[in-house]
């Protein structure tokens, strides 16, 4: 595991040319006809870049970032007072098996136990979340979190300072799914040979071609 201040220089060399849980969604689901997303060729793309540049990509800001950033910290405060186990800030962890993947799980729980923390700007988000539970969307990060790091749960979190206290935090334990990451860490592994394919086909295309 690295220095566990994510958003640092160090953090950002570390995912570099990566497959990281934050794109798992991306890179794995499909659509209902079986196909994948645009935003998995996207991803292809971008990595490629970091690959040719040695630049980490680094995401956009928008009011929606900066007030999930802004309120993590009371988020995890608040996560702490409904626990009685030690808590730790994790940075990113390689995966045990598949070069160029990994994760950056919130914190670390415990001896067996990870958290995710999500403070949603839209507040229709949280809503839902406490009407439906978990959006499916979050279960391929948790599980790549859980995967790289070897644990057997994770606590979802969503918090939402802006509601009353009865209401501010929902947690909900995702336990280890085998299977799951199975599949999973089948198809990061054709993501990865489809981005060196992409790199090997510019690179025969441009090279030398000056």
């Amino acid at each position: 595991m690295t220095n566990p201040n994510q958003r640092t220089d160090d953090w950002h060399n570390d995912r570099r040319g990566k497959v990281t849980a934050s794109i798992l969604k991306d890179v794995c689901k499909r659509q209902k006809n079986g196909s994948f997303y645009a935003a998995r060729e996207t991803q292809i793309y971008k990595i490629a870049h970091e690959i040719f540049t040695g630049e980490t990509a680094v995401g956009f800001s928008s009011p929606a970032t900066d007030h999930g950033i802004t309120n993590e910290s009371n988020a995890i405060e608040e996560y702490k007072q409904t626990i009685w186990t030690p808590v730790s800030l994790c940075g990113f962890v390689n995966h045990p098996t598949i070069q160029r993947a990994g994760a950056s799980p919130d914190l670390l729980v415990g001896e067996d136990g990870l958290a995710e923390i999500k403070c949603p700007y839209n507040g229709a988000v949280h809503i839902e979340t406490l009407a439906h539970g978990m959006p499916d969307d979050h279960k391929y990060q948790i599980q790549m979190q859980l995967a790289c790091t070897q644990r057997q749960w994770c606590d979802f979190v969503s918090f939402d300072p802006r509601l009353p206290a009865d209401y501010k935090l929902y947690v909900q334990r995702v336990e280890r799914d085998d299977l799951f990451i199975k599949t999973m860490e089948e198809m990061i592994v054709t993501f990865i040979q489809e981005v060196d394919a992409m790199v090997n086909l510019l690179r025969a295309k441009y090279e030398g071609k000056k």
